[in-house]
């Protein structure tokens, strides 16, 4: 009878994990179009174009009314322009943004479209992945896969991560490469073999290109531990 209480109880617990999953998805997606374009994703947009801001400034800001539809055509990604372009602008005025988000959001604009919520539904895409990679961190980290499904459902509800999964900005990828990078140094400590420190060496590399200053602190404080 505990058995089947407990079969029951797991049950339950399965179906409630699958809802919060399903929910964590509907509510990354839902509404992409609808939020406002803010100031740092116009940013992304600009840089993605290969346009300067300081064009924009010169000239816009003239204290006249400016159509949407000119303001739209510096947002515009023109393949044949290749991706330098974008990478050369990013460089040139926000260089603490590494170019691995960009790089990803460029062709995704191109084989997509340019609309907000398609530029956005990369992130949205991306923070979907992180469910996968904090379940195999919790598993590596944890015996119980009550834990696992725990963690996945706090990520998948968290106010923070919809928040960064709906904006045009590296965050997303941000979290995803921190996560994976986290798994694998596990597991090259866990089976200390050549091929699973590369791994982890790719994984920090590709954190770092996605943004480098806080994973400096990151790759430190994992110096420190092992040291310790």
């Amino acid at each position: 009878m505990k058995i089947l209480h407990y079969k029951q109880e797991y049950i339950w617990l399965k179906v409630l994990v699958i809802s919060i999953l399903i929910l964590g998805i509907y509510f990354r997606f839902i509404n992409l179009d609808g939020k406002v374009y803010w100031n740092d994703e116009v940013y992304t947009s600009l840089w993605l174009s290969g346009h300067a801001s300081t064009e924009i400034i010169e000239k816009f800001y003239n204290s006249e009314i400016v159509n949407v539809s000119l303001l739209q055509q510096y947002q515009q990604i023109y393949p044949s322009q290749g991706i330098s372009n974008a990478i050369v602008r990013l460089a040139i005025e926000d260089s603490q943004h590494p170019p691995l988000y960009y790089i990803l959001a460029w062709f995704w604009s191109v084989w997509f479209g340019n609309s907000v919520a398609i530029i956005r539904s990369l992130s949205a895409v991306i923070s979907v992945v992180s469910f996968v990679s904090i379940y195999y961190l919790c598993r590596e980290l944890f015996t119980s896969s009550l834990t696992k499904w725990i963690a996945v459902s706090l990520i998948a509800i968290s106010p923070f991560h919809l928040l960064y999964a709906q904006e045009a900005r590296e965050y997303s990828l941000w979290t995803l490469t921190i996560i994976i990078a986290n798994y694998t140094i596990l597991l090259a400590l866990r089976k200390k073999t050549v091929i699973s420190w590369v791994i982890y060496a790719i994984s920090l590399i590709l954190s770092f290109y996605t943004f480098f200053i806080l994973n400096f602190c990151g790759a430190w404080s994992w110096h420190l531990y092992i040291r310790y």
